[in-house]
C-alpha cells in the first residue's frame, strides 16, 4: 500500500508544508500557507491539501 506523509512547520505567521513521495522516502517542500486570524480557515486549507494529495500521515 502506498502512503504519503505531510509535514507541517507551524509558525506564528506562516505554516510551511512539505509532502513525501508515495513511498515515503523523499520529502519535498510544497507551499507556505499564510496564517490568518481565523484558525478554521487555516485548518480547512490543510484539510484540502490532505484530501487532494491522498496524505495518510501528518507530522507536526
Amino acid at each position: 500500500m502506498l502512503m504519503r506523509a505531510m509535514g507541517l512547520d507551524v509558525g506564528d505567521k506562516t505554516i510551511g508544508v512539505a509532502v513525501s513521495d508515495e513511498n515515503m522516502v523523499l520529502a519535498m517542500p510544497l507551499k507556505v500557507i499564510k496564517r490568518t486570524a481565523i484558525v478554521r480557515k487555516d485548518i480547512n486549507e490543510i484539510r484540502r491539501l490532505v484530501e487532494e494529495l491522498g496524505v495518510t500521515t501528518l507530522v507536526v
